[in-house]
């Protein structure tokens, strides 16, 4: 490989780090059945069961179309409204 590849694929590694610190550091939203919340590319939902406990918590949630999505909630990018 050249310099140029070997730099290009330190600053992917950087940013994949940096990634997965964030999602480490994100706070885990305390949801419940029936609570509302938005998803950066479902949009509006609700939540419809939970299931574990702590960084392992999966939401169920109806977003209106089609079926019901299971995030797990460490990851996801929602917010409670």
């Amino acid at each position: 490989p050249t310099a140029a590849g070997r730099r290009h694929f330190s600053a992917a590694a950087a940013r994949a780090d940096a990634d997965a610190k964030s999602i480490r550091n994100r706070t885990i939203p305390s949801l419940d059945p029936g609570d509302r919340v938005t998803h950066d590319s479902f949009g509006l939902g609700t939540v419809v069961a939970l299931e574990g406990q702590g960084d392992k918590t999966i939401a169920s949630i109806d977003f209106g179309s089609g079926p019901v999505k299971r995030l797990l909630l460490r990851v996801a990018p929602i917010q409670k409204l």
